[in-house]
């Protein structure tokens, strides 16, 4: 059982570790490639930008952020490469630490300025387990898929959260209605297929509680079921659903076209 606990322990920390460098890392690209074009081509200002994003993820890391290695490539002017690498994490004593760990990164992050891309990735990690009985293995593999399953609710959050975040973006920056649903929509599914998840498998919810226009709140729910994987003694024909939900304001001196439905006297502007 203490071995099963130590080894189900490194897993989950392994993958929550990978998980959120990749987070951080990714919205550290996307700050820069998404930047104001004054800033991306002077130099200094591009220079300044990169050292800002690496320092603003490093803060999001804590303390491990000082072991993990962020450097931007530069290819060539088009688009933004991030270079990131850190160790993987463990709990069990020295003696068995190079059995079951997980965690190390070492990939690059590519976008095209002003859009989302990726590709290049390399990682590398390695699980290992004990030496047992057939049963006592049964036992660890159980534990270890009941963690995976955890961990695959984590992973989709995120995504769902950073595909939730490029929507409202994207859609608060539109003229006029129907090009902010059919642009921030496009946008969503890009951010999911980019972090491995198919568009199709998720419900994109978006809702306009005052119209569009100036000052009014934008809210967008995306969901997704997500299959568990099956774990002997427990089973695992069911799934779960993941959903998160974010709201923004549209810039209350941008030059909008309202939808006829906007109601002017119930943005939040109006009570001020």
């Amino acid at each position: 059982m203490i071995a099963m606990l130590g080894f189900a322990s490194n897993v989950s920390l392994g993958l929550w570790t990978r998980s959120t460098v990749d987070s951080v890392a990714f919205d550290a690209a996307r700050r820069v490639a998404t930047a104001p074009l004054e800033q991306s081509q002077s130099a200094a200002s591009l220079s300044q930008l990169e050292v800002q994003a690496v320092d603003s993820a490093r803060q999001a890391l804590g303390s491990y952020g000082q072991r993990v290695t962020m450097e931007f490539e530069h290819p060539n002017s088009s688009v933004v490469v991030l270079h990131v690498r850190s160790p993987a994490q463990g709990l069990l004593p020295r003696l068995i630490s190079a059995g079951p760990i997980l965690g190390a990164v070492d990939r690059r992050i590519i976008m095209r300025r002003g859009t989302l891309r990726r590709g290049h990735t390399r990682e590398r990690g390695a699980v290992g387990g004990g030496e047992g009985v057939i049963f006592g293995m049964l036992i660890l593999v159980a534990g270890t898929l009941v963690i995976l399953n955890l961990w695959s609710i984590l992973d989709t959050r995120m995504a769902l959260e950073s595909a939730a975040g490029e929507y409202l973006r994207t859609y608060t920056e539109q003229q006029n209605f129907f090009q902010a649903r059919v642009v921030g929509e496009a946008a969503a599914k890009d951010s999911l297929a980019q972090r491995g998840i198919t568009p199709a498998r998720v419900e994109i919810l978006p809702s306009e509680p005052q119209g569009f226009g100036p000052c009014a709140v934008a809210v967008v729910q995306l969901r997704t079921q997500l299959p568990w994987v099956r774990v002997p003694f427990i089973g695992g024909a069911g799934s779960t659903s993941v959903s998160v939900t974010q709201t923004e304001l549209i810039d209350a001196h941008r030059e909008v076209t309202a939808s006829a439905n906007f109601q002017q006297f119930a943005t939040p502007c109006a009570s001020n």
